[in-house]
């Protein structure tokens, strides 16, 4: 397990939940020293290894960012894969994406977008509204945590379909909040990762 810069570290996504990173930013911050380094420590952001060298966030961009917006300059870091220098640029990121490491859609939900558009770190990761209306849903009990890949992707492109924000820089989501905690109990979102349906209510 080694300790890397945060800002050496490759994104794999291009959206995320400013909101999340706020409010995560908030609570490392209320950390005192010896607890942050023991959460560094015991928690390693998972990466990869890319054919010439340079290291992929394969999850944890929310928190990754938060701590460098906490001041945090490094974390530990744990290399689950790492590809053959043989492997060609295009044929890599085939591999992130078939392997479920890389999410290659814009804050609007638009893709797959050329890796070429990857940000070349966490700063420049955009803001996706719907991605923060499913986090918030998920945090008051619309549906449960999944371990499966990209499923607050999958419950924001749900939200998204149904248009439940207004605008896609609404910042109050109390109202699509509302929208959504219903919307995510309907029969149509069955097959999304952690549906709980009318009967857990």
């Amino acid at each position: 397990m080694k300790k890397k810069k945060i800002l050496s570290l490759r994104p794999s996504q291009l959206a995320m939940s400013l909101l999340e990173v706020e409010i995560k930013t908030k609570e490392y911050k209320k950390m005192s020293p010896k607890k942050l380094k023991k959460t560094l420590s015991e928690e390693p952001v998972p990466v990869v290894q890319a054919p010439n060298g340079d290291l992929y966030l394969i999850d944890n961009h929310h928190k990754t960012c938060a701590l460098w917006m906490a001041g945090v300059k490094s974390v530990y870091v744990k290399v689950v894969y790492r590809f053959p220098k043989s492997v060609s640029y295009r044929e890599f990121w085939r591999r992130m994406i078939k392997n479920h490491w890389a999410h290659p859609f814009d804050t609007r939900g638009n893709g797959p977008v050329d890796s070429l558009y990857f940000p070349k770190d966490i700063r420049g990761i955009g803001n996706d509204p719907y991605r923060t209306l499913a986090w918030l849903c998920r945090q008051h009990g619309g549906y449960k945590n999944s371990k499966k890949t990209f499923a607050e992707f999958k419950w924001a492109n749900y939200f998204r379909k149904k248009r439940l924000l207004k605008s896609s820089y609404l910042t109050d989501f109390r109202l699509g909040l509302k929208k959504a905690l219903v919307a995510a109990r309907h029969p149509d979102a069955r097959r999304l990762p952690g549906y709980m349906g009318k009967d857990e209510i």
